[in-house]
């Protein structure tokens, strides 16, 4: 299986792979923006992965939120971490929002 796995990463190309996930990101960051967080800049992150800058107080609430939508991400310092993955679509991105959106309306 693992052969496989690198057989696939070889076929689609590291450099598409990158660019895809960093259209995904860059998505993510714009939308988490709308909502009044603050994403890293991109010059601080890789195409792979996004933090997003989360008070204290927010940091189990968005993770509560986000599990309510079947999000799973991981709060690193005081960034959520997301991470996204080639085969999410576009409806994982709207539960990925719907979390975000219940996290950061309770705090207003």
């Amino acid at each position: 299986m693992a052969i496989a796995a690198l057989e696939q990463v070889l076929a689609w190309g590291v450099e598409r792979i990158a660019a895809t996930l960093g259209q995904r990101t860059a998505q993510i960051a714009a939308r988490a923006r709308e909502l009044g967080l603050t994403p890293l800049p991109d010059a601080q992150r890789g195409p792979h992965m996004l933090g997003i800058n989360l008070p204290e107080a927010e940091r189990s609430r968005t993770l509560d939120a986000l599990a309510d939508n079947q999000c799973y991400a991981a709060i690193r310092g005081g960034s959520l971490r997301i991470a996204p993955h080639l085969h999410i679509n576009d409806r994982d991105l709207e539960s990925l929002y719907a979390g975000l959106t219940v996290a950061t309306s309770a705090s207003t």
